[in-house]
């Protein structure tokens, strides 16, 4: 959208490197990355600053949250720290992978109840990857669940004319009628660097539950490269993990969860050698 062609950005990493601000390079020229924390429960003030530090000029800015973050914890950072004195809240998007919500439909939309609630647009992305009839399942049930406009995201392309609808998440935040879950302070992270290392991307999959719940993991991403030397990037949450062709030159993997700390390069390996 033209009105967005000079955003800046805002990217949230919980952990201390980000994998992202690349790709998001290649799309923007100005972007800060705040990482090491989660925005939404950090004592800090990063994003306050960053904002405040954006606040000089009048294009847009979009903050790309982490994927364990609350939007009305973050909301409510926003608002105590006087944000829209400055800002006007243009538009809330919430993304949700279609083909594990589809397959994890019942525990992913609880999980995610009042995500789905508060977002002016909920976008489900990879729908591409799903049928027909089960994207048309999802919608539906997305829908029964509170959100009040679902679209699907083909190839990465949605109809970008919706971000222009007016936000009406402070009045939904101002409405909340329910506690609004205070996010887990106890949620740590590690990095493994895995240069050298063979992973195989099946097996990876398979270990994934057993180190979910050996280690209180809620978020797992980065790269890998198999036996052949090729490269796959990895997402994995509680519902699935997804191992995709990728190119980054990194090898590591980000590990988020209660006891993430714990997880070590020998640990992991050893928990793949007994897959």
């Amino acid at each position: 959208m033209p009105e967005f062609s000079g955003a800046r950005v805002i990217e949230n990493e919980f952990a201390s490197t980000s994998i992202d601000t690349q790709q998001l390079h290649d799309h923007t020229s100005e972007i800060q990355t705040i990482a090491g924390v989660c925005v939404c429960c950090s004592t800090g003030d990063e994003l306050l600053e960053a904002l405040r530090s954006f606040a000089t000029s009048d294009e847009p800015v979009i903050i790309e949250a982490t994927g364990v973050a609350n939007s009305l914890k973050l909301l409510e950072k926003l608002v105590l720290g006087d944000v829209f004195e400055m800002y006007n809240l243009a538009h809330g998007i919430f993304v949700l992978d279609a083909s594990e919500a589809a397959e994890h439909t019942k525990a992913t939309l609880e999980m995610y109840e009042s995500e789905l609630q508060a977002a002016d647009t909920v976008l489900v992305s990879k729908t591409d990857l799903v049928a027909t009839d089960e994207w048309e399942v999802l919608r539906d049930l997305i829908g029964a669940a509170g959100a009040d406009v679902v679209e699907p995201v083909y190839d990465g392309v949605c109809d970008s004319s919706l971000f222009s609808v007016p936000s009406t998440m402070l009045d939904f935040y101002a409405d909340f009628e329910g506690d609004i879950t205070p996010h887990d302070n106890n949620v740590n992270y590690t990095i493994i660097s895995l240069e050298a290392t063979v992973v195989e991307p099946a097996v990876l999959q398979k270990v994934w539950p057993t180190l979910r719940e050996q280690f209180g993991l809620r978020r797992m991403k980065g790269d890998i490269a198999d036996a052949q030397g090729v490269h796959w990037h990895v997402e994995a949450t509680p519902a699935q993990c997804r191992v995709e062709p990728g190119s980054a030159e990194a090898l590591q993997l980000v590990c988020i969860g209660e006891r993430a700390r714990e997880i070590t390069k020998d640990s992991l390996i050893q928990g793949l050698n007994h897959a």
